[in-house]
């Protein structure tokens, strides 16, 4: 999961590392040719942004010097692909109904010896900041500056000419679900999560363009198989909400910023197959 297009420039060793098993989940070749490349050329332009601002700090040109470092965090995801609704025997209540949620994905190998294939893949980027009395940037402190999370679903788009890899932005709180992992562990920075899913739709309503919803909000089975197609808008209520929560926010301090209000995400990319 780890480019080898990482190193290239830099580190030999560390590039041949990236050919190790240990770093390999397998990715439809329409999905990593055209649309996963897409994202990894994005998320190394804005690495080397963050390294050119970096040395520019360290001038100190009329501003406290701040170090600064971007991470990235990459890995497979398997969702479900289809909901049914069944009748709940369980429930007190006569004729109640629930969904369930089916998962359905290939699996590569013999049996029993199997490599499942995930159904999705997700990348976060964050870059973290820190002034002269701020946190150690090296131990997991400072304050967050900018960040975005996709979701790429692992098929073959097949039917799709172009896709903009600003549609498969997500919720972190969504995506921290599915996948079970912590991305910010600092406590502050679990207490800002609902900052951070605020900006993110902030881009959703900014732009005008469909959300990604890995949740089940409203019935609306979206944590099926999300893609631009089965997104959905976000409600006038929701926005005016956004604007409200997002000012009384900043009147704490500054915001970070999401990627994609910078342009950084609004990316077209063409679906060429051969």
């Amino acid at each position: 999961m780890a480019a080898a297009a990482n190193y290239s420039n830099h580190d030999d060793a560390k590039m041949n590392d990236t050919f190790s098993l240990a770093n390999v989940s397998p990715q439809h070749p329409v999905m990593n040719r055209v649309v996963w490349s897409a994202l990894e050329v994005m998320t190394r332009s804005l690495l080397t942004d963050h390294d050119e601002g970096q040395e520019k700090n360290r001038e100190g040109r009329g501003s406290r010097s701040r170090r600064r470092q971007a991470f990235v965090i990459t890995g497979p995801l398997w969702l479900p692909g289809n909901a049914i609704r069944v009748q709940d025997e369980n429930s007190q209540r006569r004729n109640l109904k629930r969904d369930l949620y089916q998962y359905s994905y290939p699996g590569i190998g013999v049996p029993p010896q199997l490599v499942h294939v995930p159904s999705h893949f997700f990348k976060v980027i964050f870059s973290v900041s820190e002034s002269g009395e701020g946190g150690d940037v090296e131990n997991g402190g400072g304050e967050v500056e900018d960040f975005a999370a996709f979701v790429v679903p692992n098929h073959s788009f097949d039917g799709v000419d172009r896709v903009n890899l600003q549609d498969y932005l997500v919720r972190l709180t969504d995506l921290e679900a599915v996948a079970g992992i912590t991305f910010f562990p600092e406590k502050e920075q679990q207490d800002s999560l609902e900052m951070f899913d605020l900006i993110t739709e902030q881009v959703w309503m900014k732009d005008n363009v469909a959300m990604n919803d890995l949740g089940d909000r409203g019935g609306t089975n979206t944590i099926v198989a999300p893609a631009p197609s089965s997104s959905l808008p976000l409600s006038k209520k929701r926005r005016a909400k956004i604007r409200k929560r997002l000012s009384e926010m900043e009147k704490n301090g500054s915001l970070p910023t999401h990627l994609c209000l910078k342009g950084s995400c609004d990316k077209v990319v063409r679906i060429r197959k051969t």
